[in-house]
């Protein structure tokens, strides 16, 4: 099997200890593969929409010998069926699941999330790794009874990668303040240097945008100043 690249190595690495997972829009199968591999979940079920990347999927899960262990289903979001597929891998109710996804915009792992056939409380805990519209997942969250409890940016090939751990939490969650569904809330008390860089990339994609718009007031013009502002607060050092 392929190698994990190091966005993919560090979403195992938060995965609650001892959860089954589902990963949603699994691709080739690796991240279930390497958690049941190294032991760290009991099984997995790995789906995707595509039927060449669920074939794909289907076929590293065989090469590794872990067909009795990792279910492969073609499905549009979570399956349908989760509950009686986990039930036929071995899960019992003292099995916690995490609901992983990757590699896609942050509005569609929120519609995701959404859309979920199952009971609100079945996942205990969300992983996922948006692409973009990452401010407006993290808000969309504790709508749905997320509470991100820890995060991490990943640098690779000159992209910047947050990772969101968020655990399901019973009653209300009080929205994000803006400057923490834009920046992270552990990103932001953490300080990490990967986040330092990445606030330093979005101020100078910001300042660079709003150079390039007209002089008079808009509303986009106005929203991104409004965001330049938030980013601006305690500007990260400008060598990193």
């Amino acid at each position: 099997m392929r190698k994990l690249s190091g966005r993919l190595s560090a979403l195992t690495e938060m995965v609650p200890e001892g959860s089954a997972v589902l990963d949603v829009g699994c691709d080739h199968a690796f991240v279930p593969i390497a958690l049941v591999q190294s032991g760290k979940s009991p099984f997995a079920v790995a789906s995707d929409i595509r039927t060449g990347p669920l074939e794909s999927a289907k076929r590293h899960i065989l090469e590794v010998d872990l067909g009795e262990k990792i279910a492969a289903v073609l499905a549009d979001g979570v399956p349908e069926n989760t509950p009686q597929i986990f039930d036929s891998l071995g899960r019992t109710p003292a099995t916690p699941l995490t609901l992983v996804t990757a590699g896609m915009g942050g509005l569609m792992m929120l519609d995701i999330l959404k859309k979920r056939p199952v009971p609100r409380d079945y996942f205990a805990w969300y992983l996922c790794s948006p692409q973009r519209d990452v401010p407006e997942l993290r808000k969309g969250l504790a709508a749905e009874g997320f509470r991100i409890i820890s995060e991490k940016m990943v640098e690779e090939d000159g992209k910047f990668y947050p990772l969101i751990l968020s655990e399901y939490s019973e009653g209300e969650l009080p929205p994000l303040p803006e400057e923490e569904a834009l920046l992270g809330p552990v990103l932001m008390e953490e300080n990490s240097r990967e986040f330092q860089r990445y606030k330093a990339k979005l101020i100078r994609q910001t300042e660079l945008i709003l150079k390039s718009l007209p002089d008079h007031p808009t509303e986009p013009k106005t929203k991104l100043q409004e965001v330049l502002e938030l980013l601006t607060r305690n500007r990260p050092n400008s060598t990193l």
